[in-house]
């Protein structure tokens, strides 16, 4: 039993580390390939690593491919594909409906997108990295039930299909507008990519295809962290060629979990090291479970410094990180110098974002930011360049605030 059970154990080994050779190889062709051709094809090139849009960017973009009237001049059909896979084939849309965004509300807040016919509603609340505000979807329906409409749906529209947290609305109230088909739940890594390949393939106009295509690629990578296609066809092309890589596949996919939580503790033992020796003390640690964490560096003591420099993934299973300004403690007063300070710190993320938690935050770099699909950070834990890259922010950060009276705005 003993030996028999060794011998298949050695066969699995040996079905993994060929199967894992090929694929080195194979992408190293590809790579080989996109290089060759970069002079024709520019495969890196994406428009939307320049304009980066934030929340109200991706809404405007997505109302303005639902507005029958906007310049995209295909009428109603991304409009009828949306409405068809969200299960409305019977809406009608021989009335063009006014498309807006960020309309007021009668309780004084706002919808993110509005499609709206003379007895029918549609509200896209757009959430691909930030957390709802307090009772704001309970807010939401209790203003579209005030108003009336023969029929009116929510859509909420997370990064990673997320469902809007009991700070928003009730879990009781939750099940019921669910159950009764006025709210749903969709997400950007799979059901808005759906779409927007559908409204691709159904579009008429080559401009606008393709910036759909850019659109659909900025998608894939920033919520699917999938940043080559090619690479990952490839990929699933040399698994399918036997039975013996189907099944070493599987094994290295079943130890993938236990393989990041060793390159996580690696990560955390490089940022600890690193910042002794740059002075700081780090807190926390990367928990690719649970959003809303990561690790945060002092140059004093807690008690000592209530706002601290670090990072935090915004989305589930390790997705969205930012860089920034940190509070300990929510109800600290907002300090505005503090975003001045980093806007000023030529860090190369931005002007940044300031939040109840986060005095200034940004996104991290483009292909570290999502973590999920994406080998980049991974690697870069293993050869040691990531820790270095997450610090080298850090000194940044700590650099723009040297000085007594900058320095003050840390220590609160």
């Amino acid at each position: 039993m003993r030996n028999s059970w060794g011998h298949c154990e050695g066969k699995a080994t040996m079905g993994i580390e060929s199967l894992l050779s090929n694929v080195t190889r194979q992408l190293q062709s590809v790579r080989l390939a996109r290089e060759r051709y970069a002079i024709k094809l520019s495969p890196g090139f994406n428009c939307f690593d320049y304009i980066t849009p934030d929340e109200m960017g991706l809404s405007q973009i997505i109302a303005d491919m639902l507005d029958p009237a906007a310049a995209h001049g295909q009428g109603t059909t991304f409009l009828r594909l949306f409405l068809d896979k969200l299960g409305l084939e019977e809406w009608p849309l021989e009335d063009v409906p006014d498309v807006r965004t960020e309309p007021p509300t009668v309780r004084g807040r706002r919808f993110d997108i509005e499609v709206r016919w003379a007895n029918r509603i549609l509200v896209i609340e757009n959430k691909p990295w930030a957390g709802d505000q307090e009772n704001q979807l309970h807010d939401y329906i209790a203003d579209l039930v005030s108003r009336k409409p023969r029929v009116w749906q929510i859509v909420y529209l997370s990064g990673d299909g997320h469902p809007p947290p009991k700070e928003s609305i009730s879990a009781n109230e939750l099940e019921t507008f669910t159950r009764a088909g006025n709210l749903k739940v969709i997400d950007y890594g799979t059901w808005l990519l759906e779409w927007l390949q559908a409204c691709a393939a159904a579009c008429q106009s080559e401009r606008y295809r393709w910036f759909l295509g850019e659109f659909t690629t900025y998608v894939m990578a920033e919520f699917r962290g999938e940043c080559d296609m090619v690479e990952r066809q490839e990929v699933v092309k040399e698994i399918q060629k036997s039975v013996g890589n189907v099944q070493a596949a599987i094994e290295v996919s079943t130890a993938i979990v236990d393989v990041k939580r060793e390159l996580l503790k690696e990560l955390h033992a490089q940022l600890d090291a690193g910042a002794r020796e740059m002075g700081l003390h780090m807190v926390c640690e990367f928990d690719l479970l649970q959003k809303y964490n990561g690790p945060g560096f002092l140059k004093f003591p807690e008690d000592q410094q209530p706002y601290g420099i670090g990072f935090s993934f915004e989305s589930c299973s390790g997705n969205a990180l930012i860089f920034g300004v940190y509070k300990a403690k929510k109800e600290l007063p907002d300090n505005p110098e503090i975003a001045e300070v980093m806007r000023s710190a030529g860090l190369g993320l931005g002007i940044g974002k300031t939040t109840p938690w986060w005095p200034w935050y940004a996104d991290a770099p483009r292909d570290i930011r999502n973590w999920v699909d994406n080998s980049v950070p991974w690697v870069g834990i293993k050869d040691g360049t990531l820790a270095k890259r997450l610090l080298g922010l850090v000194e940044k950060g700590y650099r723009a605030f040297e000085g007594e009276e900058k320095m003050a705005a840390l220590r609160g």
